[in-house]
Protein backbone atom coordinates (compact mmCIF):
# COMPACT_ATOMS: atom_id res chain seq x y z
CA UNK A 1 0.00 0.00 0.00
CA UNK A 2 1.52 3.34 -0.78
CA UNK A 3 0.45 6.46 1.40
CA UNK A 4 0.83 9.98 0.11
CA UNK A 5 1.05 12.82 2.80
CA UNK A 6 0.41 15.95 1.79
CA UNK A 7 1.61 19.21 3.26
CA UNK A 8 -0.51 22.54 3.44
CA UNK A 9 -1.45 25.62 5.50
CA UNK A 10 -4.50 26.79 7.19
CA UNK A 11 -5.11 29.09 4.03
CA UNK A 12 -2.66 31.12 1.39
CA UNK A 13 -3.88 34.43 1.77
CA UNK A 14 -2.83 35.24 5.10
CA UNK A 15 1.39 34.32 4.73
CA UNK A 16 2.50 37.94 3.71
CA UNK A 17 6.28 37.20 4.59
CA UNK A 18 5.97 33.62 2.08
CA UNK A 19 5.66 35.57 -0.69
CA UNK A 20 7.77 37.31 -3.32
CA UNK A 21 6.94 41.39 -3.14
CA UNK A 22 5.22 41.29 -6.53
CA UNK A 23 2.59 38.98 -5.28
CA UNK A 24 1.29 41.47 -2.69
CA UNK A 25 0.28 44.36 -4.78
CA UNK A 26 -3.16 44.31 -5.15
CA UNK A 27 -3.61 43.35 -8.72
CA UNK A 28 -1.34 40.27 -7.55
CA UNK A 29 -2.74 38.69 -4.77
CA UNK A 30 -5.56 36.30 -6.56
CA UNK A 31 -2.49 34.54 -8.37
CA UNK A 32 -1.29 34.13 -4.55
CA UNK A 33 -2.55 30.41 -5.23
CA UNK A 34 -0.20 29.68 -8.19
CA UNK A 35 2.63 30.65 -5.94
CA UNK A 36 1.27 28.80 -3.22
CA UNK A 37 1.06 25.33 -5.32
CA UNK A 38 4.70 25.45 -5.94
CA UNK A 39 5.32 24.51 -2.80
CA UNK A 40 2.23 22.74 -1.31
CA UNK A 41 0.15 20.39 -2.67
CA UNK A 42 -3.28 20.77 -0.31
CA UNK A 43 -4.56 24.13 1.43
CA UNK A 44 -7.24 24.62 3.87
CA UNK A 45 -9.94 27.18 2.47
CA UNK A 46 -9.90 30.01 4.42
CA UNK A 47 -14.10 30.38 5.01
CA UNK A 48 -14.73 32.68 7.12
CA UNK A 49 -18.22 31.14 9.16
CA UNK A 50 -17.06 27.58 8.18
CA UNK A 51 -19.58 27.89 4.42
CA UNK A 52 -17.98 26.93 1.12
CA UNK A 53 -16.92 29.65 -1.05
CA UNK A 54 -19.01 30.23 -4.54
CA UNK A 55 -18.22 27.64 -7.19
CA UNK A 56 -16.81 30.70 -9.02
CA UNK A 57 -13.70 30.87 -6.63
CA UNK A 58 -12.97 27.01 -6.79
CA UNK A 59 -13.15 26.71 -10.59
CA UNK A 60 -10.66 30.25 -10.76
CA UNK A 61 -8.41 28.45 -7.86
CA UNK A 62 -8.51 25.12 -9.87
CA UNK A 63 -7.83 26.72 -12.96
CA UNK A 64 -4.00 28.39 -10.96
CA UNK A 65 -2.85 25.18 -9.77
CA UNK A 66 -2.16 21.58 -10.84
CA UNK A 67 -4.63 18.86 -11.60
CA UNK A 68 -3.64 16.67 -8.36
CA UNK A 69 -3.73 19.75 -6.04
CA UNK A 70 -5.63 19.68 -2.94
CA UNK A 71 -8.51 21.93 -1.63
CA UNK A 72 -9.88 21.08 1.49
CA UNK A 73 -12.81 22.97 3.68
CA UNK A 74 -13.59 22.89 7.34
CA UNK A 75 -17.27 23.21 7.11
CA UNK A 76 -18.86 22.36 10.92
CA UNK A 77 -22.57 20.90 10.66
CA UNK A 78 -24.89 23.77 10.59
CA UNK A 79 -27.75 24.15 13.41
CA UNK A 80 -31.52 23.95 12.10
CA UNK A 81 -31.41 27.30 12.64
CA UNK A 82 -29.02 28.08 10.47
CA UNK A 83 -30.59 26.54 7.44
CA UNK A 84 -33.47 27.80 8.46
CA UNK A 85 -31.89 31.04 8.08
CA UNK A 86 -30.23 29.81 4.69
CA UNK A 87 -33.94 28.98 3.52
CA UNK A 88 -35.47 32.88 4.33
CA UNK A 89 -34.01 33.66 0.77
CA UNK A 90 -35.19 30.98 -1.20
CA UNK A 91 -38.87 30.72 -0.82
CA UNK A 92 -41.03 31.63 2.12
CA UNK A 93 -42.68 29.38 4.08
CA UNK A 94 -39.81 26.49 3.43
CA UNK A 95 -38.45 24.74 6.21
CA UNK A 96 -35.72 22.68 6.88
CA UNK A 97 -37.69 19.81 8.69
CA UNK A 98 -37.93 16.68 7.22
CA UNK A 99 -34.72 17.31 5.28
CA UNK A 100 -32.27 14.51 6.59
CA UNK A 101 -35.34 12.34 6.51
CA UNK A 102 -36.16 12.43 2.79
CA UNK A 103 -33.03 11.83 2.00
CA UNK A 104 -32.47 8.80 3.68
CA UNK A 105 -35.88 7.51 2.61
CA UNK A 106 -35.27 7.96 -0.86
CA UNK A 107 -31.75 6.70 -0.37
CA UNK A 108 -33.01 3.54 0.55
CA UNK A 109 -36.05 3.30 -1.46
CA UNK A 110 -33.12 3.97 -4.37
CA UNK A 111 -31.59 1.03 -3.32
CA UNK A 112 -28.36 2.58 -1.90
CA UNK A 113 -26.21 0.41 0.94
CA UNK A 114 -27.50 1.20 4.46
CA UNK A 115 -24.27 1.90 5.48
CA UNK A 116 -23.15 4.10 3.03
CA UNK A 117 -26.35 6.22 4.00
CA UNK A 118 -25.48 6.19 7.63
CA UNK A 119 -22.34 7.28 6.56
CA UNK A 120 -23.81 10.14 4.57
CA UNK A 121 -25.81 11.65 7.77
CA UNK A 122 -22.27 11.53 10.00
CA UNK A 123 -24.39 8.95 11.92
CA UNK A 124 -21.64 6.84 14.50
CA UNK A 125 -22.34 3.38 13.91
CA UNK A 126 -24.02 1.69 17.25
CA UNK A 127 -22.62 -1.28 16.86
CA UNK A 128 -19.55 -0.71 19.20
CA UNK A 129 -17.43 -3.72 17.94
CA UNK A 130 -18.03 -2.92 14.40
CA UNK A 131 -17.27 0.31 15.02
CA UNK A 132 -13.95 -0.24 16.82
CA UNK A 133 -12.72 -2.47 13.37
CA UNK A 134 -14.31 -0.54 10.65
CA UNK A 135 -12.56 2.86 9.99
CA UNK A 136 -13.77 2.60 6.14
CA UNK A 137 -14.86 6.19 4.76
CA UNK A 138 -16.38 4.97 1.97
CA UNK A 139 -15.67 8.33 -0.14
CA UNK A 140 -16.38 6.85 -3.62
CA UNK A 141 -20.10 5.34 -2.60
CA UNK A 142 -21.28 8.26 -0.75
CA UNK A 143 -19.70 10.70 -3.31
CA UNK A 144 -21.77 8.83 -5.80
CA UNK A 145 -25.41 8.39 -3.61
CA UNK A 146 -25.16 12.22 -3.34
CA UNK A 147 -24.36 13.22 -6.75
CA UNK A 148 -27.60 11.19 -7.29
CA UNK A 149 -29.55 12.82 -4.53
CA UNK A 150 -28.28 16.42 -6.34
CA UNK A 151 -29.46 14.93 -9.66
CA UNK A 152 -32.53 14.59 -8.35
CA UNK A 153 -33.67 17.67 -6.64
CA UNK A 154 -32.09 19.45 -9.64
CA UNK A 155 -34.54 17.82 -11.61
CA UNK A 156 -37.57 18.36 -9.43
CA UNK A 157 -36.43 22.03 -9.49
CA UNK A 158 -37.68 22.61 -13.06
CA UNK A 159 -41.28 21.85 -14.01
CA UNK A 160 -41.80 20.21 -10.49
CA UNK A 161 -45.55 19.83 -9.72
CA UNK A 162 -46.12 20.75 -6.10
CA UNK A 163 -49.65 20.29 -4.60
CA UNK A 164 -50.01 22.36 -1.43
CA UNK A 165 -50.99 20.35 1.63
CA UNK A 166 -53.21 22.40 3.80
CA UNK A 167 -54.61 21.43 7.33
CA UNK A 168 -57.87 20.38 7.37
CA UNK A 169 -60.40 22.35 9.15
CA UNK A 170 -61.65 21.18 12.55
CA UNK A 171 -65.50 20.77 12.92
Amino acid sequence: MTVRIRVGTASWTDHEPFYPPEYNKADRKAYRISYYAQFFSLVEVDSTFYRLQPARNFTMWADRTPDDFVFTNEIRPLSNMAMTECLKGIQKGVTVHGFRSTFSTWAHESGYDTRVIELALSHVDKNAVRAAYDHSTRLDERRLLLQAWADTIDAQREGAKVIPIRRRKRR
